[in-house]
């Protein structure tokens, strides 16, 4: 029992940050500035079930739809503190009756290969997900 207890004590102590109680934090490091190109590797459960990552198709485990999340965005996600945040939408409203919603994308919104998004595009996303069984 005193050799877990230990055991727990260091597992706990390797978790900290290394300070000593009301010693100054460790300094960060430095910020790398973003660089573009390179491989992005993702380690996730499951296996990916398609050969295409279609974002209106079906997704079959959690690692579709995080390689889905990673490679297309949407207008909004779930916000920590208030219920929705922004992301390809910077701002909305509905009418007065809620029925019909007003979306502004946010500024800079571009495609992976800078081109910018427009409310064309998006419509024609949303247009093609009202259509699509999945």
């Amino acid at each position: 029992m005193t050799a877990g207890g230990a055991g727990l004590a260091t597992l706990l102590a390797a978790c900290g940050s290394g300070s000593e109680p009301g010693s100054a934090p460790a300094a960060q490091p430095a910020q790398a500035k973003p660089t573009t190109g390179g491989t992005l590797r993702v380690g996730a459960l499951g296996k990916a079930s398609a050969i295409t990552r279609d974002p209106h198709g079906t997704q079959a485990n959690e690692s579709d739809y995080l390689i889905i999340s990673l490679v297309y965005d949407t207008l909004t996600v779930p916000g920590a503190t208030a219920n929705t945040a922004p992301r390809l939408a910077g701002e909305w409203k509905a009418d007065k009756d809620v029925k019909i919603w007003r979306f502004t994308l946010a500024p800079g919104a571009t495609f992976h290969d800078g081109t910018p998004v427009t409310a064309e595009d998006v419509v024609w996303s949303l247009r093609r997900l009202r259509d699509t069984p999945a």
